[in-house]
């Protein structure tokens, strides 16, 4: 049940810091390309070393992610891919997990510096919410929700680009 829930806190780790508003479709997007070295604080958990690498290809940003786990040998690995929704004005996110977890999200345009991703996991069907918080092209800072209400953040953390 714990790599469940670490699927879930990480499903948007990566996907919720687009860059400015100004920018349409993937042009927002392309804020992500290439790898970001990131730092999460669980609520009741360990902190977690998690690696982003980002890559645009024919107008889908492709993403894997590894998170290094204290006391697993092997990193947990996620896959996403994010397209823009010209009909409806959105982002979508489909995401694929070492564990056969999959989680469908979407991002609706934003202001200001912050995105807000909701989504559905395979698991529990409920939806979960992420933030993002832009605060350089070089850097953002994440927290993920158990569900949209939700206050208090299960996971926490800021990632830094690293290439």
């Amino acid at each position: 049940m714990r790599v469940i829930t670490l699927a879930t806190l990480l499903s948007f780790v990566s996907i919720t810091a687009a860059a400015a508003q100004s920018a349409s479709g993937m042009d927002a997007m392309k804020y992500f390309v290439g790898t970001w070295t990131c730092k999460g604080a669980m609520a009741a958990g360990p902190t977690l070393d998690i690696t982003l690498k980002f890559v645009m290809d024919s107008g889908i940003l492709r993403e894997w992610d590894e998170v290094r786990i204290p006391g697993t040998a092997a990193p947990y690995t996620i896959s996403k891919s994010i397209a823009y929704d010209a009909k409806n004005g959105r982002w979508v996110q489909v995401q694929g997990d070492v564990d056969g977890t999959w989680i469908v999200s979407y991002l609706k345009p934003w202001t200001g510096n912050t995105e807000e991703w909701l989504g559905q996991a395979s698991f529990d069907g409920k939806l979960g919410r992420n933030e993002t918080i832009r605060t350089s092209a070089n850097e953002f800072g994440f927290k993920n929700y158990a569900n949209p209400e939700a206050t208090k953040p299960d996971l926490d953390g800021t990632c830094t680009r690293s290439s």
